[in-house]
């Protein structure tokens, strides 16, 4: 009868523990992870409310391509480049690293430029002659002539 008592006791003492632990653990770990948001804006720094891409290079910069130019955050104030900066055109819509660490910008006109060792670069010799092979071996499906027909 002891036997029994003491085996009922050991059982409960363990179910409380067990329960005990999970809510604690439960409680701990849901404040631990809470995430934190911030919504940045013109007001902040950022050239244009009109965001096409963000990214995240190796070095922890955010990039973000907007239609007035490209935006670096470093964490606490943005660093805006535009056309002024070398940029071949503002309305940025694509934002790619390399293996090298520079930072490729593909714009709304097709050119293609990139930031590397603090100074934007554009490839407008580049530029042209893809543009040259496109016009070249391109056959658009329709053609619009002198009579806009």
């Amino acid at each position: 009868m002891i036997h029994n008592v003491l085996v009922a006791t050991t059982h409960h003492l363990t179910r409380t523990l067990w329960f005990t632990c999970f809510a604690l653990f439960t409680l701990i770990d849901g404040y631990s992870q809470t995430p934190s948001f911030r919504n940045y804006n013109v007001d902040d720094g950022l050239p244009s409310s009109e965001i096409y891409n963000v990214i995240q290079d190796s070095k922890g910069f955010i990039w973000v391509a907007t239609d007035r130019g490209v935006s670096r955050f470093d964490g606490y104030s943005f660093t805006n480049y535009s056309s002024y900066h070398g940029l071949c055109d503002n309305t940025i819509f694509e934002i790619k690293e390399d293996n090298l660490g520079r930072i490729w910008f593909s714009s709304f006109s097709g050119c293609i430029s990139y930031f590397y060792e603090d100074s934007i670069y554009s490839l407008n010799a580049v530029n042209d002659s893809l543009i040259q092979v496109f016009e070249k071996y391109y056959t658009p499906k329709f053609k619009i002539d002198s009579n806009n027909i």
